[in-house]
């Protein structure tokens, strides 16, 4: 009965969920620099290990339409992640306490209205989930396949190694394991998949790095005593409000059961503290100590175990009648959340909109590059937002050479894209001046004006700055 239950509940939000991101007229920014990035297969990119972005491809191949690919690939990932999740909780929990640890997460953002915008943390959420679970079964080789490829998901993933590696030092099962070959094989596999990025990262001076240092304001957080005291605890408020109606749902069950039915505080299993709240601990304390700003966005796939968490701490057995109405209550949260999405895509005419049309753009500057020049351009030169909605929405997705610098786009040969020409596109005409600095022979910019419209008729104009490098011969 609750495996059927569980069922229908992945099949309606995979469903729901992947549809209403369709309310939107183009893809969001992530998701369109996913599916530019993953044509080339690249071992890197300039802000994230290549993971995402290969899934990306495998999607957009399989399903050839990049919102339908873009929206289903999210709800796919987060749909695994439940899966995982349920398999991990019957471990520790009973069966109807299990199920409703995963269906209280539809009450957690990062599952709902922040899933459908495709990105790293998506990969990673169902990545981590099916790791936690082959860690706790012992599962060495697949678990070291998974460790790597968490790894090559999101670089904040090593939160959970510290998590792990407490588990093995001061749990008496921990320790018994480094007696036993497992550990030292998942190692080994996670090394071998992880190392060819590793590779790359050094062959590229740890690119990606810079990135993300320049979003935590490494250089500058020593130096302001306060940012010790601010960022922690703006992380802990960020994560607090993203998984706080998760919070409520339990305990608006745990407070209806009969008081000789429920325990606080209780004494739970070592792993759950280790693999649930020591990842995020570690967070918190980085920035604490360091003063570095975390971003609240890095605790996506942190509280997947929330549900486990909070039913192992306050365990409690619930009447049929209770669990019935914790079930209705999550499809309620769940209709509510879809319609403040599909409202806020229907309303949004902001700078990188899901209003935005991206397939006008791609459509109007390859039109204009062909009557130039006689063919299609294999190249598109711009920022993330403009050069990837171009290449996403073209039917021959000419390959995204980023801000036409080879350190932001390593696997593109700027020598063959001279030879070729491209498409040139910004949002600002001084940020195309640069480009026009940067490579001398690309020709002034034309512009051309997009009308972004809300449903309620308001409107607002987004100038497009466009050119070409033009080919040789």
């Amino acid at each position: 009965m609750r495996k059927k239950t569980f069922c229908i509940f992945l099949v309606a939000h995979c469903v729901l969920w992947t549809l209403v991101g369709l309310a939107s007229t183009n893809i969001p920014v992530d998701s369109a620099e996913a599916i530019a990035w993953g044509q080339d297969w690249p071992l890197g990119t300039d802000k994230h290990p290549p993971m995402s972005a290969w899934v990306a491809d495998i999607f957009y191949r399989a399903v050839p339409n990049p919102d339908l690919s873009a929206y289903l690939a999210s709800q796919v990932c987060v749909t695994l992640s439940f899966v995982a999740l349920w398999k991990l909780a019957r471990k520790f929990l009973s069966e109807d306490n299990a199920m409703l640890s995963v269906l209280f997460l539809e009450g957690t953002f990062y599952y709902t209205m922040l899933s459908v915008e495709y990105n790293v943390n998506l990969v990673s959420m169902a990545v981590t989930a099916w790791m936690l679970l082959f860690f706790y079964e012992r599962r060495w080789f697949g678990f070291g396949l998974l460790a790597g490829a968490a790894l090559l998901s999101k670089y904040t993933n090593a939160v959970f190694f510290a998590g792990l590696g407490l588990y093995l030092v001061a749990t008496r099962k921990g320790r018994e394991e480094w007696r036993k070959p497992g550990v030292y094989i998942a190692a080994l596999v996670a090394l071998a998949v992880f190392s060819p990025h590793l590779w790359w990262l050094w062959k590229h001076d740890f690119y990606p790095f810079e990135y993300i240092t320049a979003r935590m304001g490494y250089g500058e957080a020593y130096a302001k005593w306060l940012a010790h005291l601010r960022h922690p605890l703006k992380f802990m408020a960020n994560s607090l409000g993203s998984t706080c109606v998760t919070i409520i749902l339990f305990f608006a069950a745990y407070f209806r059961a009969k008081p000789r039915m429920k325990t606080a505080f209780a004494r739970a299993d070592p792993f759950i503290f280790c693999a649930g709240v020591a990842p995020a601990l570690s967070l918190f304390v980085l920035s604490a100590v360091t003063g570095l700003e975390i971003q609240s966005l890095w605790g996506f796939s942190l509280f997947g175990m929330l549900g486990i968490i909070l039913f192992s701490y306050f365990p409690c057995r619930l009447e049929e009648k209770t669990i019935r109405g914790c079930v209705r209550a999550v499809y309620v949260i769940m209709a509510l959340s879809l319609a403040v999405y599909a409202g806020t895509s229907l309303l949004d005419t902001s700078a990188k909109s899901r209003r935005f049309d991206g397939r006008g753009l791609s459509a109007h500057v390859r039109d204009a590059f062909e009557r130039e020049y006689g063919r299609s351009p294999a190249y598109v030169i711009g920022d993330i937002w403009n050069a990837s909605n171009v290449s996403v929405y073209a039917p021959d997705r000419p390959r995204v050479f980023l801000n036409g610098d080879p350190r932001m786009a390593p696997w593109i040969d700027a020598e063959e894209v001279r030879r070729s020409g491209a498409v040139v596109v910004s949002g600002s005409p001084e940020q195309y001046g640069e480009y026009r600095s940067r490579r001398p022979g690309i020709t002034a910019p034309a512009e051309w004006t997009m009308t972004l419209r809300a449903v309620t008729g308001h409107t607002r104009e987004r100038v497009i700055y466009y050119g070409f490098l033009p080919p040789e011969g």
